[in-house]
Order: structure tokens, then sequence, then C-alpha cells
């Protein structure tokens, strides 16, 4: 099956094959292996990467791992990329999921598509270095504190570290979450053709499952992020902090001065230039604004990501 082109049409192609295994086999639990591909809609003059990915650690797919495993509702995704001006090369920053079906507990979770994940520093924590942290997500939780949910090799995603505020301003209408700082473009995940996943379905949870995926990708187009004009500078990197903005467009539109958060112990640099987009998730109130900045200087201990 492939989302979002024609959801209705697989389904029903689903539907006939389960009941031609059902009238074949009475009685049996019947269940069909579906292959999901994802399509993501890019402009023209964006390259990607050709062909077909099945990394399950990708952030485009990462998502979806709650449905594979334990059938559980993802919530809405949206897909966050990045445009490399010189290149024109498409890279994923990651996958923003609003959880807007809970009756309790809506989350933003984000799923950073950085090719490398692995934790160095921490607010709270302090230094992790020879620890085998790997980020796998960032949860931002309805008590308006957010944490890093980390996985060591082998286990599952369960491990989280303390949870850090959300700083809050201008009467509490607007949030700063977490940023994060890469070398270069090239440490995010290229944009592939297709992303494609399994998916075992019985027919009990068939609708379920075509209910899930249609909420999950109901919105085609992926939200682009373009690179700050800036000069050319031998030592530089990108930063993307991300903000949670409630405010009345009509009365306020500026951030605070200091709305460039860097990880911890960042460098002593130089701001280069801003370029602010808005991200409209479903169900959630307001909007979430990611902010791109480039800066002069190399990352702290010549790391090449910094979160």
């Amino acid at each position: 099956m492939t989302f979002p082109e024609n959801p209705h049409k697989t389904k029903r192609i689903a539907q006939r094959i389960l009941e031609d295994a059902q009238k074949r086999y009475p009685g049996k639990n019947i269940v069909l292996e579906n292959s999901v591909e994802i399509i993501i809609d890019v402009p023209k003059d964006v390259k990607y990467e050709m062909g077909v990915s099945e990394n399950s650690e990708s952030a485009i797919l990462r998502p979806f791992r709650v449905l594979v495993s334990e059938s559980r509702n993802v919530g809405s995704v949206n897909h966050i990329l990045y445009k490399d001006k010189n290149t024109s090369k498409c890279f994923v920053v990651g996958s923003l999921v609003y959880t807007f079906y809970a009756s309790k507990g809506k989350r933003l979770i984000f799923f950073p598509g950085t090719r490398h994940r692995k934790l160095a520093l921490h607010s709270r924590v302090g230094n992790l270095k020879g620890k085998n942290y790997i980020l796998d997500h960032i949860t931002l939780e309805p008590d308006q504190t957010w944490h890093y949910t980390i996985l060591t090799y082998g286990k599952k995603p369960k491990q989280r570290l303390p949870p850090n505020p959300l700083y809050t301003f201008q009467s509490k209408k607007l949030f700063f979450w977490f940023s994060f700082s890469i070398k270069s473009p090239t440490l995010l995940e290229p944009l592939c053709e297709k992303y494609k996943f399994q998916l075992k379905t019985s027919g009990r949870e068939l609708e379920k499952h075509f209910s899930i995926l249609n909420g999950a990708n109901r919105k085609k187009e992926p939200h682009l992020l373009h690179q700050p004009e800036s000069e050319a500078c031998q030592n530089e990197f990108i930063n993307f902090s991300f903000w949670i903005d409630k405010r009345f467009l009509g009365r306020y539109r500026r951030f605070p001065k200091k709305s460039i958060v860097l990880p911890s112990q960042p460098p002593s640099s130089t701001l280069f230039s801003t370029l602010n987009s808005r991200i409209k998730v479903r169900g959630l109130n307001g909007k979430i604004v990611v902010i791109t900045s480039k800066h002069s200087n190399n990352l702290p201990s010549n790391m090449d990501i910094v979160i």
C-alpha cells in the first residue's frame, strides 16, 4: 500500500484479499503483511536520493514504530526538511509528532534526523562522554517539561534523562523548547525518494490501521527550512531553535532578543543570519517556530553535532 496517494483504493484491495483468504480458510486468523510506502512531496528544484529507504532508524520512519510493534496510534506526523542553498540537496531535520488523539496528556515529540545521535552534553546531567546514550526522540509533556528519551545499543528507547523546564516569555504565550547545532547539512539524513516499512494487519485491525495512517499523513507537503543568507566561512555551524508560539498574530510577531538559543556549553560565536519558519501542526493550539541561524566558529570540542 502507498500513502498518501490513494488510501481508499488500497483499503478496498486489502479488504478483498482478506475476505478471499477468510473464505478459503474459515476460522483462521488471517494476517496480511502490507508494504507501506511514504512519499514526501517536495518542490521540483529540490534534489533527493533516488530509490527506497527501509531504514527503520530514519527520522521519517521512527514515528511509525509504535504502530508496527504495538498497533498504537501515531498522531499527526510533520516532516521538517532543510534545503542546502549551494547544492539544492534536501536533508531531513526531523519528524514532529503531535498526539492530538489522546484524551489526556497530548504530547509533542521530535525525532531528530541527525546521522549521529550520541549525546555528549546534558544541561542537568553534565558530560555524557563514554556513555552509549543514543538520542531517539525529544518529548514535550503536558506539564510543560521536556526530556530526552535515549536508547543504548540493542535496547528499546525507554530510558529518560531528567526533565528540563519549558521557558516562557510574553505572558506565557511564547515558549522555548530546545535547540541543536550541526557543523554541516551533510550531518543530517539525506532525503530519499520513498520510504517503506512492513505492517502486519489482521481483519480486525484493518480499519484501525488505515485510520491511523490517514491521520498521520494528512498533510502531504513537508515543512522546508531554507539556508539563511550569509557569506561563506570556513569555520561555521547551523543552529535550529524550536519555539511554540501561541500569540495572536495581529498583536505579537517579534521574538526576544536572545531568541537564538544555542545548546549547552555553546562556543563564543558571531551570528551571521537567521530565518524563521512557522509550522502549523494539526490539533495544536499555536504554531511551532523553527529559527534557523548560521554562526561562525567551531562547535565545542570539535564535535559535529551538539544537542
